[in-house]
Protein backbone atom coordinates (compact mmCIF):
# COMPACT_ATOMS: atom_id res chain seq x y z
CA UNK A 1 0.00 0.00 0.00
CA UNK A 2 1.76 3.45 -0.79
CA UNK A 3 2.03 6.17 1.98
CA UNK A 4 1.90 9.58 1.24
CA UNK A 5 4.00 12.16 2.92
CA UNK A 6 2.22 14.63 5.19
CA UNK A 7 4.19 17.89 6.08
CA UNK A 8 3.81 19.17 10.11
CA UNK A 9 1.69 21.78 9.86
CA UNK A 10 3.49 25.33 10.74
CA UNK A 11 2.44 26.97 14.46
CA UNK A 12 1.06 30.62 13.78
CA UNK A 13 3.44 33.47 15.57
CA UNK A 14 0.58 33.36 18.06
CA UNK A 15 1.27 29.49 18.28
CA UNK A 16 4.61 29.92 18.95
CA UNK A 17 4.60 32.60 21.28
CA UNK A 18 2.78 30.53 23.64
CA UNK A 19 5.36 27.85 23.45
CA UNK A 20 8.36 29.03 25.48
CA UNK A 21 11.95 27.38 26.49
CA UNK A 22 14.22 28.64 28.56
CA UNK A 23 17.70 28.92 27.93
CA UNK A 24 20.98 30.83 29.35
CA UNK A 25 23.04 33.31 27.47
CA UNK A 26 26.56 32.47 26.98
CA UNK A 27 27.56 34.92 24.48
CA UNK A 28 27.08 37.83 21.58
CA UNK A 29 27.22 37.71 18.46
CA UNK A 30 28.66 40.56 16.21
CA UNK A 31 25.19 42.24 16.27
CA UNK A 32 24.91 42.48 20.11
CA UNK A 33 22.57 40.02 20.01
CA UNK A 34 22.43 37.09 22.57
CA UNK A 35 23.79 33.69 22.11
CA UNK A 36 22.70 30.35 23.65
CA UNK A 37 25.86 28.58 22.39
CA UNK A 38 24.15 25.20 24.28
CA UNK A 39 21.52 24.53 22.74
CA UNK A 40 21.18 22.49 19.85
CA UNK A 41 20.92 24.56 17.00
CA UNK A 42 22.89 27.51 18.61
CA UNK A 43 20.41 29.86 18.79
CA UNK A 44 20.16 34.01 18.84
CA UNK A 45 17.92 35.69 21.26
CA UNK A 46 17.40 39.25 20.20
CA UNK A 47 17.75 42.08 23.10
CA UNK A 48 19.76 39.29 25.74
CA UNK A 49 22.47 39.63 27.57
CA UNK A 50 25.49 37.33 29.30
CA UNK A 51 24.29 35.06 31.52
CA UNK A 52 21.02 35.98 31.81
CA UNK A 53 18.69 33.17 32.18
CA UNK A 54 15.74 33.98 29.55
CA UNK A 55 11.90 32.43 28.76
CA UNK A 56 12.20 32.89 24.73
CA UNK A 57 9.79 31.65 21.74
CA UNK A 58 10.92 30.86 18.63
CA UNK A 59 10.70 33.83 15.60
CA UNK A 60 12.49 31.18 13.06
CA UNK A 61 13.84 27.67 13.27
CA UNK A 62 16.67 26.11 11.03
CA UNK A 63 18.73 22.84 10.37
CA UNK A 64 21.99 25.47 11.56
CA UNK A 65 20.53 28.34 14.08
CA UNK A 66 17.60 29.28 15.68
CA UNK A 67 16.44 33.00 16.40
CA UNK A 68 14.37 33.44 19.02
CA UNK A 69 12.38 36.14 21.16
CA UNK A 70 12.35 36.68 24.97
CA UNK A 71 9.10 35.95 26.59
CA UNK A 72 10.26 36.88 30.06
CA UNK A 73 13.86 37.76 31.42
CA UNK A 74 13.96 35.15 34.60
CA UNK A 75 17.29 36.51 35.70
CA UNK A 76 18.61 39.57 34.72
CA UNK A 77 22.05 40.65 33.92
CA UNK A 78 23.36 43.21 36.94
CA UNK A 79 24.13 45.08 33.35
CA UNK A 80 20.10 45.37 32.34
CA UNK A 81 18.74 48.93 32.49
CA UNK A 82 15.09 50.04 32.21
CA UNK A 83 15.28 52.18 28.74
CA UNK A 84 14.99 55.61 28.44
CA UNK A 85 12.56 55.98 25.75
CA UNK A 86 9.27 55.06 26.20
CA UNK A 87 8.42 53.71 22.24
CA UNK A 88 11.61 51.62 23.10
CA UNK A 89 9.42 48.30 22.80
CA UNK A 90 7.86 49.18 19.58
CA UNK A 91 10.36 51.91 18.11
CA UNK A 92 12.93 49.63 15.24
CA UNK A 93 15.23 52.65 15.83
CA UNK A 94 16.95 51.64 18.82
CA UNK A 95 17.86 48.30 20.02
CA UNK A 96 20.47 48.29 22.92
CA UNK A 97 18.90 50.78 25.88
CA UNK A 98 18.24 47.55 27.99
CA UNK A 99 21.84 48.37 28.67
CA UNK A 100 23.97 51.22 29.41
CA UNK A 101 25.57 53.15 26.24
CA UNK A 102 29.10 51.90 28.16
CA UNK A 103 28.17 48.22 28.15
CA UNK A 104 26.37 48.50 24.51
CA UNK A 105 29.67 49.98 23.37
CA UNK A 106 31.83 47.43 24.51
CA UNK A 107 29.69 44.39 23.53
CA UNK A 108 30.04 46.15 19.62
CA UNK A 109 33.77 46.76 20.24
CA UNK A 110 34.03 42.95 21.50
CA UNK A 111 31.78 41.53 19.04
CA UNK A 112 33.92 43.86 16.09
CA UNK A 113 37.35 42.79 17.50
CA UNK A 114 36.28 38.80 17.46
CA UNK A 115 34.97 39.26 14.05
CA UNK A 116 37.10 40.99 12.11
CA UNK A 117 40.45 38.85 13.59
CA UNK A 118 39.16 35.91 12.49
CA UNK A 119 37.16 36.80 9.40
CA UNK A 120 40.82 38.37 8.37
CA UNK A 121 42.43 35.14 9.87
CA UNK A 122 44.84 37.71 12.25
CA UNK A 123 44.16 35.86 15.37
CA UNK A 124 47.82 35.24 16.68
CA UNK A 125 49.47 38.58 15.34
CA UNK A 126 46.20 41.18 15.75
CA UNK A 127 43.94 40.26 18.08
CA UNK A 128 45.85 41.66 20.82
CA UNK A 129 47.78 44.09 19.04
CA UNK A 130 48.05 47.87 20.13
CA UNK A 131 46.85 48.67 16.32
CA UNK A 132 43.08 48.54 18.20
CA UNK A 133 42.98 52.18 19.08
CA UNK A 134 40.79 53.87 21.37
CA UNK A 135 36.70 54.35 20.19
CA UNK A 136 35.55 57.42 18.87
CA UNK A 137 32.85 58.26 21.24
CA UNK A 138 29.79 60.07 20.72
CA UNK A 139 28.71 63.67 23.03
CA UNK A 140 26.31 61.63 25.42
CA UNK A 141 26.28 60.06 28.59
CA UNK A 142 28.17 56.34 29.27
CA UNK A 143 26.49 55.77 32.37
CA UNK A 144 23.38 54.08 33.67
CA UNK A 145 21.03 56.55 34.11
CA UNK A 146 21.63 58.96 30.75
CA UNK A 147 20.59 62.48 30.83
CA UNK A 148 21.94 63.73 27.60
CA UNK A 149 21.10 61.00 24.69
CA UNK A 150 20.63 63.40 22.22
CA UNK A 151 22.91 62.79 19.42
CA UNK A 152 21.12 63.27 16.13
CA UNK A 153 21.15 66.40 14.22
CA UNK A 154 18.94 64.46 11.01
CA UNK A 155 15.81 62.35 11.69
CA UNK A 156 13.79 60.40 8.46
CA UNK A 157 10.11 60.37 9.61
CA UNK A 158 7.90 58.09 7.92
CA UNK A 159 4.22 59.63 7.13
CA UNK A 160 0.82 57.29 6.94
CA UNK A 161 -1.96 58.98 6.04
CA UNK A 162 -4.15 56.83 4.41
CA UNK A 163 -6.43 57.25 7.83
CA UNK A 164 -7.26 61.22 7.68
CA UNK A 165 -8.68 60.49 11.71
CA UNK A 166 -5.53 58.23 12.63
CA UNK A 167 -2.59 59.95 10.76
CA UNK A 168 0.58 58.72 11.58
CA UNK A 169 4.10 60.47 11.86
CA UNK A 170 6.91 58.64 13.39
CA UNK A 171 9.99 55.91 12.97
CA UNK A 172 9.20 52.05 11.68
CA UNK A 173 8.51 49.36 13.50
CA UNK A 174 10.31 46.71 14.86
CA UNK A 175 11.11 44.15 12.32
CA UNK A 176 7.91 45.88 10.40
CA UNK A 177 7.12 48.36 7.74
CA UNK A 178 4.46 49.13 10.51
CA UNK A 179 4.82 53.26 11.34
CA UNK A 180 4.98 54.15 15.20
CA UNK A 181 3.39 57.33 15.90
CA UNK A 182 6.56 59.23 17.55
CA UNK A 183 5.73 62.83 18.92
CA UNK A 184 9.61 63.34 20.27
CA UNK A 185 12.66 61.13 19.85
CA UNK A 186 14.89 60.72 22.56
CA UNK A 187 18.07 60.84 20.82
CA UNK A 188 17.18 63.52 18.41
CA UNK A 189 19.44 66.74 18.92
CA UNK A 190 16.88 69.65 21.20
CA UNK A 191 16.33 71.11 18.12
CA UNK A 192 14.15 68.80 16.25
CA UNK A 193 12.80 68.13 19.26
CA UNK A 194 11.71 71.56 19.94
CA UNK A 195 9.92 72.05 16.10
CA UNK A 196 7.83 68.61 16.38
CA UNK A 197 4.61 69.12 18.25
CA UNK A 198 4.17 72.03 16.03
CA UNK A 199 5.33 70.20 12.66
CA UNK A 200 2.85 67.54 13.60
CA UNK A 201 0.29 69.99 13.80
CA UNK A 202 0.61 71.57 10.84
CA UNK A 203 1.19 68.68 8.73
CA UNK A 204 -1.87 66.70 10.06
CA UNK A 205 -3.56 69.88 8.49
CA UNK A 206 -2.35 70.36 5.20
CA UNK A 207 -4.86 69.96 2.18
CA UNK A 208 -1.82 67.50 0.63
CA UNK A 209 -0.69 65.65 3.51
CA UNK A 210 -1.40 62.53 1.23
CA UNK A 211 0.98 63.27 -1.32
CA UNK A 212 3.91 63.57 1.24
CA UNK A 213 5.93 59.84 1.70
CA UNK A 214 8.79 60.72 4.18
CA UNK A 215 9.98 63.80 6.37
CA UNK A 216 13.91 64.48 6.26
CA UNK A 217 14.79 66.90 9.50
CA UNK A 218 18.19 68.68 9.28
CA UNK A 219 20.05 70.77 12.30
CA UNK A 220 22.78 72.98 10.31
CA UNK A 221 24.81 75.88 11.99
CA UNK A 222 22.25 78.39 11.96
CA UNK A 223 18.91 76.85 10.90
CA UNK A 224 16.75 74.12 11.43
CA UNK A 225 15.65 72.66 7.71
CA UNK A 226 12.56 70.51 7.04
CA UNK A 227 12.40 68.54 3.90
CA UNK A 228 9.19 67.07 2.89
CA UNK A 229 9.72 64.42 -0.19
CA UNK A 230 6.65 64.12 -2.43
CA UNK A 231 4.54 62.16 -4.86
CA UNK A 232 3.08 65.18 -6.41
CA UNK A 233 3.06 68.65 -6.43
CA UNK A 234 1.16 69.94 -3.29
CA UNK A 235 -1.58 72.50 -3.75
CA UNK A 236 -1.47 76.54 -3.41
CA UNK A 237 -3.44 76.31 -0.07
CA UNK A 238 -0.49 73.64 1.40
CA UNK A 239 2.29 75.77 0.37
CA UNK A 240 0.45 79.02 2.21
CA UNK A 241 -0.01 77.09 5.30
CA UNK A 242 4.04 75.81 4.93
CA UNK A 243 4.94 78.96 4.39
CA UNK A 244 3.39 80.70 7.94
CA UNK A 245 4.93 77.39 9.50
CA UNK A 246 8.44 78.63 8.32
CA UNK A 247 7.66 81.84 9.53
CA UNK A 248 6.77 80.65 13.43
CA UNK A 249 9.15 78.27 13.58
CA UNK A 250 12.21 80.03 12.52
CA UNK A 251 12.87 77.01 9.91
CA UNK A 252 13.61 76.24 6.40
CA UNK A 253 11.26 74.39 4.26
CA UNK A 254 12.14 72.33 1.50
CA UNK A 255 9.88 70.56 -0.97
CA UNK A 256 11.49 67.75 -2.77
CA UNK A 257 8.18 66.73 -6.03
CA UNK A 258 9.03 64.02 -8.06
CA UNK A 259 9.71 65.46 -11.74
CA UNK A 260 9.84 68.86 -10.38
CA UNK A 261 12.48 71.55 -8.92
CA UNK A 262 12.82 71.83 -5.42
CA UNK A 263 10.65 74.57 -3.88
CA UNK A 264 12.54 76.45 -0.87
CA UNK A 265 10.72 78.59 1.83
CA UNK A 266 13.49 80.15 3.61
CA UNK A 267 13.21 81.93 6.74
CA UNK A 268 15.30 84.57 5.65
CA UNK A 269 12.00 85.44 2.97
CA UNK A 270 10.08 88.30 5.03
CA UNK A 271 7.24 88.49 2.82
CA UNK A 272 6.75 84.15 3.08
CA UNK A 273 6.72 84.24 -0.32
CA UNK A 274 7.59 81.18 -2.04
CA UNK A 275 10.94 81.42 -3.75
CA UNK A 276 12.60 79.54 -5.97
CA UNK A 277 15.92 81.44 -6.35
CA UNK A 278 18.71 81.12 -4.50
CA UNK A 279 18.84 82.98 -1.53
CA UNK A 280 22.17 81.49 -0.35
CA UNK A 281 25.60 81.16 -1.66
CA UNK A 282 25.20 77.40 -1.37
CA UNK A 283 22.58 75.18 -3.26
CA UNK A 284 19.26 76.82 -2.18
CA UNK A 285 17.59 73.29 -0.87
CA UNK A 286 21.21 73.08 1.35
CA UNK A 287 21.63 72.88 4.71
CA UNK A 288 24.86 74.07 6.35
CA UNK A 289 26.92 72.43 8.68
CA UNK A 290 30.66 73.54 9.85
CA UNK A 291 31.60 70.45 12.10
CA UNK A 292 35.63 71.79 11.41
CA UNK A 293 36.68 75.57 12.14
CA UNK A 294 36.35 77.50 8.69
CA UNK A 295 35.00 74.26 6.31
CA UNK A 296 31.34 75.15 5.97
CA UNK A 297 29.68 72.34 4.05
CA UNK A 298 25.85 72.53 2.01
CA UNK A 299 23.99 69.53 2.31
CA UNK A 300 21.47 68.50 0.37
CA UNK A 301 18.37 66.84 2.38
CA UNK A 302 18.43 63.86 -0.10
CA UNK A 303 22.69 63.51 0.34
CA UNK A 304 24.36 61.42 2.92
CA UNK A 305 25.06 63.12 6.47
CA UNK A 306 27.29 61.75 9.48
CA UNK A 307 24.50 62.30 11.55
CA UNK A 308 26.37 62.38 14.72
CA UNK A 309 28.42 65.58 14.46
CA UNK A 310 31.01 64.59 17.68
CA UNK A 311 31.65 61.39 16.02
CA UNK A 312 32.41 63.18 12.81
CA UNK A 313 34.73 65.75 13.89
CA UNK A 314 36.85 62.97 15.97
CA UNK A 315 36.66 60.89 12.70
CA UNK A 316 38.54 63.49 10.64
CA UNK A 317 40.80 64.43 13.49
CA UNK A 318 42.03 60.52 13.33
CA UNK A 319 41.74 60.55 9.52
CA UNK A 320 44.25 63.42 9.89
CA UNK A 321 47.11 62.09 12.38
CA UNK A 322 46.72 58.09 10.88
CA UNK A 323 47.38 59.48 7.52
CA UNK A 324 49.64 62.56 8.22
CA UNK A 325 49.13 65.06 4.65
CA UNK A 326 51.96 67.17 3.31
CA UNK A 327 52.31 68.89 0.67
CA UNK A 328 54.12 66.45 -1.37
CA UNK A 329 50.67 64.25 -1.36
CA UNK A 330 47.65 64.24 -3.68
CA UNK A 331 44.49 62.90 -2.05
CA UNK A 332 42.76 60.99 -3.61
CA UNK A 333 39.08 60.76 -2.02
CA UNK A 334 36.60 57.91 -2.89
CA UNK A 335 32.73 58.65 -2.01
CA UNK A 336 33.59 61.68 -1.30
CA UNK A 337 30.20 62.83 -0.88
CA UNK A 338 29.75 66.47 -0.34
CA UNK A 339 32.84 66.98 0.77
CA UNK A 340 33.50 65.83 4.25
CA UNK A 341 37.07 64.78 3.96
CA UNK A 342 38.42 66.41 0.81
CA UNK A 343 37.84 69.82 2.43
CA UNK A 344 38.91 69.57 5.50
CA UNK A 345 42.02 68.29 4.65
CA UNK A 346 42.71 70.19 1.38
CA UNK A 347 44.59 72.94 3.17
CA UNK A 348 47.38 69.85 4.06
CA UNK A 349 47.95 68.13 0.58
CA UNK A 350 49.37 69.40 -3.18
CA UNK A 351 45.56 68.70 -4.27
CA UNK A 352 42.48 66.32 -4.12
CA UNK A 353 40.97 64.14 -6.56
CA UNK A 354 37.17 63.08 -5.35
CA UNK A 355 35.05 60.58 -6.94
CA UNK A 356 31.44 59.84 -6.20
CA UNK A 357 28.94 57.51 -7.89
CA UNK A 358 25.46 59.84 -7.55
CA UNK A 359 26.30 63.21 -9.59
CA UNK A 360 24.21 65.59 -7.55
CA UNK A 361 26.53 65.14 -5.26
CA UNK A 362 29.29 65.35 -7.11
CA UNK A 363 27.56 68.81 -8.04
CA UNK A 364 27.30 69.75 -4.37
CA UNK A 365 30.98 68.87 -3.49
CA UNK A 366 32.04 71.23 -6.00
CA UNK A 367 29.89 74.13 -5.08
CA UNK A 368 31.08 73.63 -1.69
CA UNK A 369 34.58 73.74 -2.87
CA UNK A 370 33.79 77.47 -4.71
CA UNK A 371 32.09 78.52 -2.29
CA UNK A 372 35.22 78.08 0.09
CA UNK A 373 37.02 79.54 -2.52
CA UNK A 374 39.26 75.94 -2.28
CA UNK A 375 41.38 75.57 -5.61
CA UNK A 376 43.44 72.29 -4.96
CA UNK A 377 39.99 69.86 -5.13
CA UNK A 378 38.72 68.20 -8.12
CA UNK A 379 35.29 65.87 -8.17
CA UNK A 380 34.58 63.84 -10.67
CA UNK A 381 31.76 61.33 -11.15
CA UNK A 382 32.97 57.87 -11.42
CA UNK A 383 30.87 54.63 -11.29
CA UNK A 384 33.60 52.68 -8.38
CA UNK A 385 31.83 49.34 -8.88
CA UNK A 386 33.00 49.30 -12.46
CA UNK A 387 36.61 48.37 -13.33
CA UNK A 388 36.74 50.14 -16.80
CA UNK A 389 35.99 52.78 -15.31
CA UNK A 390 38.56 52.62 -12.67
CA UNK A 391 41.36 51.35 -15.18
CA UNK A 392 41.12 55.16 -15.98
CA UNK A 393 42.79 56.56 -13.07
CA UNK A 394 46.61 57.00 -12.52
CA UNK A 395 47.80 57.98 -9.49
CA UNK A 396 50.15 60.65 -8.79
CA UNK A 397 53.75 59.99 -6.86
CA UNK A 398 53.29 60.40 -2.70
CA UNK A 399 49.07 59.15 -3.50
CA UNK A 400 47.35 58.99 0.15
CA UNK A 401 43.54 57.73 -0.36
CA UNK A 402 40.01 57.49 2.01
CA UNK A 403 37.53 55.02 1.15
CA UNK A 404 33.77 55.88 2.89
CA UNK A 405 31.48 53.78 0.92
CA UNK A 406 27.97 52.26 1.50
CA UNK A 407 26.85 49.47 3.00
CA UNK A 408 27.66 47.48 0.21
CA UNK A 409 31.22 48.33 0.54
CA UNK A 410 34.23 48.95 -2.17
CA UNK A 411 34.81 45.25 -3.35
CA UNK A 412 36.14 46.08 -7.01
CA UNK A 413 37.64 49.37 -5.75
CA UNK A 414 39.58 47.92 -3.32
CA UNK A 415 40.76 44.66 -5.85
CA UNK A 416 41.90 47.79 -8.13
CA UNK A 417 43.69 49.93 -5.54
CA UNK A 418 45.82 46.94 -4.42
CA UNK A 419 48.69 46.93 -6.16
CA UNK A 420 48.95 50.69 -6.75
CA UNK A 421 50.88 51.54 -4.49
CA UNK A 422 49.55 54.33 -2.38
CA UNK A 423 51.43 55.15 0.84
CA UNK A 424 48.44 55.10 2.86
CA UNK A 425 44.73 54.14 3.03
CA UNK A 426 42.05 54.82 5.43
CA UNK A 427 38.96 52.75 4.88
CA UNK A 428 35.75 53.88 7.08
CA UNK A 429 33.24 51.26 7.00
CA UNK A 430 29.47 51.00 8.84
CA UNK A 431 29.52 47.48 7.87
CA UNK A 432 31.90 45.56 9.28
CA UNK A 433 30.96 42.23 6.35
CA UNK A 434 31.78 44.10 3.43
CA UNK A 435 34.58 45.79 5.56
CA UNK A 436 36.29 42.25 6.15
CA UNK A 437 35.55 41.17 2.69
CA UNK A 438 37.59 44.17 1.02
CA UNK A 439 40.21 44.27 3.65
CA UNK A 440 41.54 40.72 2.28
CA UNK A 441 42.53 42.13 -0.93
CA UNK A 442 44.34 45.12 0.21
CA UNK A 443 45.71 42.96 3.31
CA UNK A 444 48.72 41.06 0.47
CA UNK A 445 50.02 44.30 -0.43
CA UNK A 446 49.41 46.10 2.88
CA UNK A 447 49.50 46.22 6.64
CA UNK A 448 46.61 47.07 8.75
CA UNK A 449 48.20 49.14 11.10
CA UNK A 450 45.48 50.72 13.38
CA UNK A 451 42.12 50.10 14.01
CA UNK A 452 39.06 51.47 16.04
CA UNK A 453 35.37 52.22 16.22
CA UNK A 454 33.34 54.42 15.58
CA UNK A 455 29.99 54.89 18.01
CA UNK A 456 28.19 57.10 15.53
CA UNK A 457 24.99 55.66 16.42
CA UNK A 458 24.87 54.72 20.03
CA UNK A 459 22.04 52.67 22.22
CA UNK A 460 21.80 50.87 19.03
CA UNK A 461 23.22 47.23 17.63
CA UNK A 462 24.93 49.67 14.61
CA UNK A 463 28.80 49.10 14.41
CA UNK A 464 30.96 51.39 12.20
CA UNK A 465 34.47 50.98 12.23
CA UNK A 466 37.75 52.55 10.26
CA UNK A 467 41.22 51.20 9.87
CA UNK A 468 44.55 52.04 8.55
CA UNK A 469 46.70 49.92 5.72
CA UNK A 470 49.83 51.06 5.25
CA UNK A 471 51.95 50.02 2.07
CA UNK A 472 54.51 47.23 2.88
CA UNK A 473 58.06 48.71 2.46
Amino acid sequence: MATFFTPTPKKSKSQRKNTVFELTIDAHDHAGNGLCLSSSPITIVSDALIGERCLVWFSKQTKKVNFAEISKVVEPSRLRTLPFCEYYEHCGGCSLQHTNAKHGLALKQKALKDYVTKQLKLERTFSNSTAWEMPVLSEIDYNENPVNTRYRRRVRLALDARNKDNIKIGFRARRSDAIVDIPKCAIASSMINDCLPALRQALVRLPSIHKIGHIVITEGETALQVALFTSRDLCKKSYAKLSALAQMLTIDIVVKSKGNDDICIHVNNASGEISDKAQKRFSNSAVVIEDMPGVKLGIESAHFLQINKTVNQGLIKKVKTWLAPEKKHTLYDFYCGSGNFALCLAKYVNSVQGFEGVAAMVKVATLNASVMAVDNCHFSLMDLSALPDLEKLSFAENAIAILDPSREGALELCQFLASKGIEKIVYVSCNPNSFARDAQYLLPYYELSKIATLDMFPFTKHIEVMALFTLHK
